[in-house]
């Protein structure tokens, strides 16, 4: 769900920053895929659960900060929340 940008696309905060601010929630077993353009920045913040990201595992409370990665692909082990800040 995407909670902030710059635009305010799909009824989202409206912020002067380039940035997108989302939020997720996975149950276990199940895979999200983002694709990250090349000139951004993804910090991921894990709120509760444990994921694996693109090979790390990432555990409530860890923060990772992603670049030159062109996708992001996040397993839920454990279902859980995230937050992910896709950054200029």
């Amino acid at each position: 769900i995407l909670l902030a940008s710059q635009t305010g696309r799909d009824h989202s905060l409206t912020i002067h920053q380039d940035i997108e601010f989302f939020t997720a929630r996975l149950e276990t077993g199940n895979l999200l895929r983002y694709p990250v353009e090349s000139d951004r920045h993804i910090w991921i913040q894990i709120i509760a659960g444990s994921f694996e990201m693109n090979g790390v595992a990432l555990h409530a409370g860890d923060g990772a900060a992603i670049e030159d990665e062109k996708q992001l692909n996040i397993l839920a082990e454990e279902s859980g929340e995230f937050l992910l800040f896709n950054l200029a």
